[in-house]
């Protein structure tokens, strides 16, 4: 977590994870690592996308 200069703004790193396949018994999930801005008290939660 990095807390903005002007302390109104908060970056964190998240790690999303979501299924994308299941086979039987055997489970695959699919993680993505993600920074996210937001506001000090927690609302405005936007992710900050970078080209591949």
């Amino acid at each position: 977590m990095t807390v903005a200069p002007d302390e109104q703004k908060i970056a964190v790193e998240r790690i999303d994870i979501a299924p994308y396949d299941t086979i039987g018994t055997n489970y695959f999930e699919n993680y993505e690592y993600n920074i996210y801005v937001m506001n000090k008290d927690g609302s405005g939660l936007r992710k900050i996308k970078f080209p591949e």
